[in-house]
């Protein structure tokens, strides 16, 4: 798997880098724009997918589990995660995951 960030839509706030647990990703000195060192040391935890403000940063699945240049892309909300599926065909699949209570709230 492969994390993919949009540099048009990075607004270069670095949350993701401060965020990586792996130190895997940078601002690109010239363009001040996110960019992952290398995305075969990827951990896939998508914490920098879960977190970006812009949803600026996808997750491109691999090949053996969705042919073609299919996306996962999660959307943050304050009781869920609204998970959206691209196939290769542009259709749209939307999951959604009711988030856990976080502080014993």
């Amino acid at each position: 798997m492969a994390i993919i960030i949009d540099e048009k839509t990075c607004n270069s706030c670095g949350l993701c880098i401060k965020l990586c647990p792996g130190d895997l990703l940078a601002l690109d000195p010239n363009t001040k724009k996110a960019f992952i060192w290398d995305n075969s040391d990827c951990w896939n935890c998508l914490v920098c997918v879960k977190h970006c403000p812009v949803d600026a940063i996808t997750l491109k699945l691999p090949k053996s589990i969705a042919p073609y240049d299919a996306t996962l892309t999660p959307e943050m909300r304050k009781d869920k995660i609204v998970w959206t599926l691209i196939d290769a065909d542009k259709k749209r699949e939307k999951f959604e995951i009711k988030r856990k209570s976080v502080g014993g709230a």
